[in-house]
């Protein structure tokens, strides 16, 4: 497994098309590790599952097609539109991966709010 070491497992960032016309503000995800892809994030409130506020489980599911598939998560966002750099053999390891990403975002979300 290849994992370069000057690089954050995860990079998250928001990007804006380049097209006027087509101006977007979304957020991404980069996974720098094998599987490497970039994602699309999008705000997910709509959880149905009952949990409490002392749960610190994180769920992670899968919904969509086989080409195009969506993870949500009962973290507040759910991850689409992906560009694979390398197409993993278990989609198990998808699941991990995004949940290490909400363990990663819930850091980045506490240091932010240390910060102001």
């Amino acid at each position: 497994m290849f994992r370069s070491l000057w690089l954050p497992k995860f990079i998250w960032g928001e990007a804006i098309t380049s097209q006027l016309s087509d101006f977007e503000d979304c957020e991404y995800l980069t996974h720098t590790c094998f599987p490497r892809f970039v994602c699309r994030i999008v705000p997910f409130e709509d959880f149905s599952g009952e949990t409490d506020s002392r749960e610190t489980t994180i769920r992670v599911w899968r919904e969509g097609s086989e080409g195009n598939p969506v993870w949500k998560t009962n973290f507040g966002f759910l991850a689409k539109d992906f560009l694979w750099i390398n197409w993993p053999d278990k989609e198990d390891l998808i699941a991990e991966i995004i949940r290490e990403a909400c363990v990663d975002r819930q850091l980045r979300e506490d240091l932010y709010e240390m910060l102001d």
